[in-house]
């Protein structure tokens, strides 16, 4: 009798282990990534420049009089993430919103700034990252791709840099994220110059994974060799 009841109660209790599992797993999933899958559009508005700006101070570009700040969040950042992007028309400074602190997108001098935007969860933690694409450099012009993550609320300047040419994050095949070639048009409908553009993918430059803890890039070639 007392075996029986034993063996009952523990087929009892796998059979609730089996029925909470699934939704155990669903919860530790990361979330889907946002990004275009060929081709972005970026057009400006006015939207929160103000209190951006208040809230910027002394920390805001000084090098041009004119430099006239302009909101240029895609609509798939801004439906999906507490995240708003600003970007300067002369300078192409550019800065994340985020909690009530601007943060840095790389650099911009001698470049163009920040240039495409996407979300991932790489880490699983069912928070979104944004990952973003940047260039600059005066003399060598330089493309390089960035990572804010709210969680620490700092901002990873990948080491890969792409000399001469221009690049943005796209979906990858798999559906996580790649880096892409792309052509950008600036100026789009007579807006202001560094801040209204378009870009179209090309070739894939690399992809990013997930291993040790982190978020690495991994190239095309150091993934093809592998």
């Amino acid at each position: 009798m007392n075996t029986r009841r034993v063996l009952l109660t523990a087929l009892l209790c796998a059979c609730f282990a089996m029925l909470l599992l699934p939704g155990c797993t669903k919860e530790s999933e990361g979330l889907a990534p946002v990004a275009p899958e060929d081709t972005l559009s970026i057009r400006p508005s006015d939207k929160g420049v103000e209190e951006f700006l208040a809230l910027l101070g002394d920390a805001a570009p000084s090098m041009y009089e004119d430099d006239a700040c302009y909101n240029i969040t895609p609509g798939y950042i801004a439906d999906n993430a507490e995240y708003a992007i600003f970007k300067f028309d002369q300078s192409c400074a550019s800065f994340l919103l985020y909690d009530g602190a601007a943060y840095p997108l790389g650099e911009y001098l001698g470049g163009t700034g920040a240039d495409s935007f996407a979300l991932a969860d790489m880490n699983g933690d069912r928070e979104y990252e944004l990952y973003f694409t940047f260039s600059w450099g005066s003399g060598f012009h330089r493309s390089q791709i960035g990572c804010f993550d709210p969680t620490t609320a700092g901002v990873t300047i990948f080491d890969a840099a792409f000399f001469s040419e221009d690049c943005m994050i796209a979906l990858s095949g798999d559906g996580g994220l790649a880096v892409r070639h792309a052509d950008i048009s600036y100026g789009a409908e007579g807006l202001p110059f560094y801040v209204s553009f378009d870009l179209a993918a090309g070739d894939t430059l690399g992809i990013f994974v997930y291993g040790d803890g982190v978020v690495q890039f991994s190239e095309v070639e150091e993934t093809s060799a592998s």
